[in-house]
């Protein structure tokens, strides 16, 4: 797995080391959300001493799925233990879905886009631009 995008974790942890899938909290890539009580202790985390040292005490970890494919992990990192309740879990699943579709958006912009862009610089030989 490679992390795109990140906001309040140190350099340091993002540089801890590379994130293998089967190692990683796997089962969000199986398509199933996955919390994580104790970052610490739990061997489902590849990093336990990195997530201690980075205050890191529980996880959230949810599918990002577009057109029923998992594309990536939304992670949910807390400094205090959190039991996340059945209502915490539906946001944050609702939460990745959304994610899902926001990419998949962006990405349609870009495709669309860049076609545009190709279509003004060598227009349709049938098209004559007024002088």
């Amino acid at each position: 797995m490679e992390m795109k995008s990140f906001h309040g974790l140190s350099g340091q942890y993002v540089k801890k080391g590379p994130l293998l899938a089967d190692k990683s909290i796997s089962d969000t890539l199986l398509g199933k959300p996955v919390i994580i009580e104790d970052a610490g202790s739990d061997p489902r985390v590849q990093y336990p001493q990195a997530a201690r040292q980075e205050g890191i005490a529980s996880i959230a970890s949810f599918p990002i799925v577009l057109k029923e494919r998992i594309i990536g992990v939304l992670r949910l990192y807390t400094s205090i233990r959190c039991r996340f309740t059945g209502d915490d879990i539906e946001f944050l699943s609702a939460l990745a879905m959304q994610s899902g579709i926001a990419i998949e958006n962006a990405k349609m912009y870009e495709q669309a886009k860049a076609n545009y862009e190709k279509s003004i610089a060598s227009p349709s030989p049938n098209c004559v631009r007024d002088p």
